[in-house]
């Protein structure tokens, strides 16, 4: 994890509209083509890394505390676990709990990576004759259950082509050729060296990047467009070498340069870095796009991310095209400081727990009303995209005058247009907006308490409360 996972970035509205409208428009026309149904819940970055003389989390080595852990993390809708570099019994131990549940695993191969890369060319006879056994094996005891690889997290442009390597080495055996593969990325923000090899990583100042802090205002257009055009080339080279199932990345906004100082920024840079690994996963190898939630916090941060964020975040995400979720991480973990996680050392849930559980609960039904709805476009105003399929105008009228939205547009085999609208910052409660449709439709309904009600008919207009910081979607027809 990039000290943490580091990294953002963004964009620009004129001169970002030309990167924007690549995106848009091959997003647009491969999202058309797929629709990803997350029945299978979402993922759950699995640790017990401790450098410290307090033990490291036990919830592999009994049944019983695997239980627990896999249980409770089942409750926040996670059911594909990326669990952790363990020994073989231990794989076991775990694979058997999820198996019993229902679930899947996918192993970490950081370090198989490492050992078979330790040249810097990837050796696939070395990787054959180190790990492929264990993997062969696994697949045979747990032929449903052990469902992929999680290859090595936060990898640098100048490791893609041996990631790639790896990727061939495993699909040519007969046996493993079927494995998932979850890639994570490093984030939009990340320093340019960062990216492009591991020199210096961390998150750029949001002046680095070209950006005013707080309103998000692009204040120098050529720094934000040209990193931005690396970043793209550097999720699409992803694809386009390794061929992940899912393609992932990092943003974490709570903390570092971001929230809650520079909410406008935190919110470009987060829209433009979904758009990107949406628009690489859907258009260079209809892989599904995600976005981690930071359930994460250091002993002596004075802030946390708390559900409001974590909700704001990912409706944000949902708006530009992802498709899933993964928290990190599962426990308690050391990495340069003393971090909290979803659990204790004890596999006591914390704080963090109670938050995600807030968000898994208050998101859920709007989630699932779009796992199966296939996205099409984003409205984003501030970048230049003011209008799209359904919407023509996002903010004919806002309260308060100040307040900026961002909409995301998808298509049901029903026959309905849906549309999310969030805050571009996290927002309060009594903010609204008069969004103008791009024609009459006969029905306009709000989703409300977990079902559409009917607002207007033969209408062009629909008026958009938000409460407690949520995202409101409807739908017409």
């Amino acid at each position: 994890m990039m000290s943490i996972k580091n990294t953002q970035r963004f964009l620009s509205a004129s001169h970002f509209k030309g990167l924007v409208f690549f995106a848009a428009a091959a997003l647009s026309s491969a999202a058309r083509a797929q629709s990803v149904v997350n029945a299978d819940g979402s993922f759950v970055f699995m640790d017990n890394y401790l450098q410290s003389s307090l033990p490291a989390a036990d919830f592999s080595k009994t049944i019983i505390a695997a239980e627990r852990v896999v249980g409770n993390l089942q409750a926040l809708g996670s059911n594909k676990f990326l669990i952790p570099s363990l020994v073989p019994n231990d794989i076991e131990t775990l694979g058997a709990v999820i198996e019993k549940k229902s679930g899947y695993f996918y192993t970490q191969e950081r370090w198989s990576f490492e050992d078979a890369n330790a040249t810097g060319t990837f050796d696939c006879a070395r990787f054959n004759q180190q790990r492929t056994p264990t993997l062969i094996r696994l697949k045979a005891k747990f032929p449903k259950t052990f469902r992929g690889l999680h290859l090595k997290d936060e990898p640098s442009f100048a490791l893609l082509a041996q990631l790639g390597s790896m990727a061939r080495c495993v699909r040519a055996v007969p046996e493993l050729r079927n494995l998932e593969l979850f890639l994570n990325l490093l984030p939009l923000a990340t320093t340019h060296s960062g990216l492009a090899n591991h020199v210096n990583l961390g998150y750029q100042r949001p002046d680095e990047l070209g950006l005013d802090c707080s309103t998000g205002d692009i204040v120098n257009p050529r720094l934000i467009d040209d990193h931005v055009a690396y970043y793209n080339s550097y999720a699409r080279k992803a694809m386009e070498l390794i061929q992940p199932t899912y393609l992932a990345f990092d943003f974490y906004t709570v903390g570092q340069q971001y929230l809650p100082r520079c909410q406008g920024a935190a919110g470009k840079i987060l829209s433009l870095n979904s758009r990107v690994i949406a628009g690489a996963a859907q258009t260079s190898g209809n892989a599904t796009p995600i976005s981690y939630l930071q359930n994460f916090c250091g002993v002596t941060d004075a802030t946390c991310a708390q559900a409001a964020q974590l909700k704001w975040s990912s409706d944000i995400a949902m708006v530009n095209g992802i498709k899933d979720f993964a928290y990190f991480a599962s426990h308690n973990f050391f990495d340069g400081g003393y971090f909290y996680g979803l659990f204790d050392i004890w596999n006591n849930p914390t704080g963090l727990y109670r938050e995600a559980a807030e968000w898994n609960q208050t998101t859920e039904s709007i989630r699932n009303v779009l796992s199966d709805k296939t996205f099409v476009h984003s409205v984003l105003p501030s970048l230049g995209l003011g209008n799209g399929n359904v919407v023509s105008n996002l903010n004919a009228f806002v309260s308060p005058l100040e307040a900026q939205f961002s909409a995301g547009e998808f298509h049901g085999r029903d026959g309905y247009w849906y549309v999310l609208i969030t805050p571009n910052a996290p927002a309060i409660s009594g903010q609204w907006t008069r969004v103008e449709l791009a024609g009459r439709y006969g029905s306009v309904e709000m989703f409300r308490w977990g079902q559409f009600l009917e607002v207007g008919r033969n209408s062009n207009v629909a008026d958009v409360w938000f409460v407690d910081n949520q995202a409101v979607l409807f739908r017409v027809k």
